[in-house]
């Protein structure tokens, strides 16, 4: 009996891995993610580069949506809303427009409650890209200083952190190409899982979404207002979900919407761990802070000596 109940838990763990109906399913997460760090800028470091780096980001992105459950409601309560936003037809979240939004998450959520709007009803999306991309720019901060102080096992679990901090931020970018987790009309009809994993199993391939994905470009250093943007061509995207669903339930034509959509995230992901590699020259650590760029160059100085 013991056996049979540890052969179904298992079953119906590896189910879920298959496909946990939240933002694009595995599948979808494992498209977005994998196939964004396999095309990661040549600028990025080493470690992050291979098939072996890439299956690890594919995977630790698909664990946000897994830990979920009613088992461990405080989690749950805490970070379900950091999945979604609940973009108005208008272009704004609980009366703020996506185009001002304020700078922080605790600035978000006074100025949601001031306006009488539950802040974890509406979402937090924006900030958990916005937190994820500074968190990975610290990472690669501490990588710097520790590899130009000659660090060696601090630099080795540098980059294992690294990986999975990576893995897990590039959930909730790829939960912001989902046009239906970005807007108030997120599941009309039924129509959420269908599109999240229904169309991307039965309908998209991996060189469909590597087909419209483009080069990575470097973000200007208040990333905010593309994360806005980001969100925004996500939103203009469910009328054309809503449109193939009620033609017939979800055909062979909504594969190329979904594929375009997983691109778009992969190419933005691919955005922000470049820009974060490049900025977190500038950053800096410790406390005091101490400037990267500085210890970077006083390494440099005593290698020429």
């Amino acid at each position: 009996m013991l056996r049979f109940r540890v052969l179904y838990a298992s079953a119906i763990f590896v189910a879920l891995c298959g496909g946990v109906a939240t933002a694009w399913g595995a599948r979808g997460h494992e498209l977005i993610s994998g196939i964004a760090a396999a095309h990661f800028s040549a600028q990025v470091p080493a470690f992050l580069h291979g098939a072996q780096a890439a299956q690890t980001i594919a995977i630790l992105a698909t664990e946000p949506d897994l830990i979920k459950g009613h088992d461990d409601e405080a989690l749950t309560a805490q970070t379900s809303p950091d999945h979604y936003l609940d973009l108005a037809d208008d272009g704004s979240v609980g009366g703020i427009a996506l185009a001002a939004l304020p700078p922080t998450r605790p600035e978000y959520v006074a100025a949601l409650e001031h306006a009488g709007v539950d802040p974890y009803r509406v979402g937090f999306l924006p900030y958990a890209i916005l937190e994820g991309y500074e968190r990975l720019t610290k990472d690669f901060a501490l990588y710097r200083a520790y590899r130009a102080l000659g660090r060696g096992e601090r630099v080795a679990l540098r980059e294992r952190i690294t990986l999975q901090d990576l893995g897990e931020f590039s959930h909730f970018v790829g939960d912001g190409s989902q046009p239906l987790h970005v807007s108030v009309h997120y599941n009309d009809g039924g129509a959420h899982p269908k599109f999240e994993e229904g169309v991307v199993e039965r309908y998209v391939t991996r060189q469909d979404v590597e087909r419209e994905l483009r080069p990575a470009r470097l973000l200007p250093a208040d990333v905010l207002p593309a994360i806005e943007a980001y969100l925004r061509t996500t939103n203009a995207a469910y009328r054309q979900v809503y449109a193939r669903y009620h033609r017939g339930r979800f055909g062979a034509d909504a594969g190329p919407l979904a594929a375009a959509e997983l691109a778009r995230g992969a190419s933005f992901l691919d955005d922000l761990v470049y820009t974060a590699w490049v900025r977190s020259e500038d950053d800096s650590v410790g406390y005091p802070a101490v400037p990267v760029r500085s210890l970077e160059s006083h390494a440099a100085r005593a290698l020429r000596l």
